[in-house]
């Protein structure tokens, strides 16, 4: 009768790093590989696809670690998680405004610099599908005067940018006057005396376009 020996796991270890991964992304381990070794010394290299793999958390920027599980064997992989370190509206954004006008940051482009010192810019539809949060709360064109516009990124905010909002600026291209007053030069002894004039309430005489 012939004697199997079996040996079993003694250790499980990967071979090689797992990419850093920005905050909230998913982590992409699929290409690392894993070194086994049994009781016997022998040891094998197998890919994740074989082993268990136990929770990952990208939602908070740090050191990390996962476990993988092989025949009842734990070993550990270190990953990094890159943070969120500021925002800046750097481009693209009106900030001059007639009041009743709609505010728009459509063509605005917003420049994320992460902890690892890297940095990417979105435009608006970009930062939308990222999750940036455009805060328009405090936007108010209906009166003149200037409004803090920010935006949230992975709970880190800009600095403001002042939304200015200006009075209507109208041009007159011809005014119509009744006959008294375009006729003031015959007339303007009544005005110089005091004895015709308009009273505050009356209907305005003249006629802008």
């Amino acid at each position: 009768t012939a004697v199997v020996t079996v040996y079993g796991v003694t250790s499980i270890t990967p071979i090689g790093t797992v990419a850093p991964v920005i905050i909230d992304a998913a982590l992409d381990y699929s290409d690392l590989q894993l070194l086994v070794t049994y009781a016997d010394g022998d040891s094998e290299k197998v890919s994740i696809s074989a082993v268990t793999v136990g929770a990952i958390d990208t939602s908070v920027a740090g050191d990390k670690s996962f476990t993988v599980t092989y025949y009842g064997v734990e070993g550990k992989v270190n990953y990094t998680v890159i943070g969120v370190r500021s925002v800046s509206i750097n481009a693209g954004l009106n900030t001059n405004y007639k009041v009743g006008d709609p505010f728009s940051y459509e063509n605005i482009n917003i420049t994320v610099t992460y902890t690892d010192g890297s940095t990417k810019t979105f435009n608006a539809a970009e930062a939308t599908a990222a999750g940036v949060v455009f805060n328009t709360a405090a936007i108010d064109n209906t009166k003149v005067g200037e409004c803090d516009f920010t935006v949230t990124y992975k709970n880190v905010t800009s600095a403001a940018v002042k939304i200015s909002f200006k009075a209507v600026e109208y041009e007159i291209f011809s005014v119509s006057a009744p006959k008294s007053i375009t006729t003031l030069d015959t007339n303007k002894k009544y005005y110089l005396n005091g004895s015709y004039g308009y009273l505050v309430g009356d209907d305005n005489p003249f006629k802008y376009s």
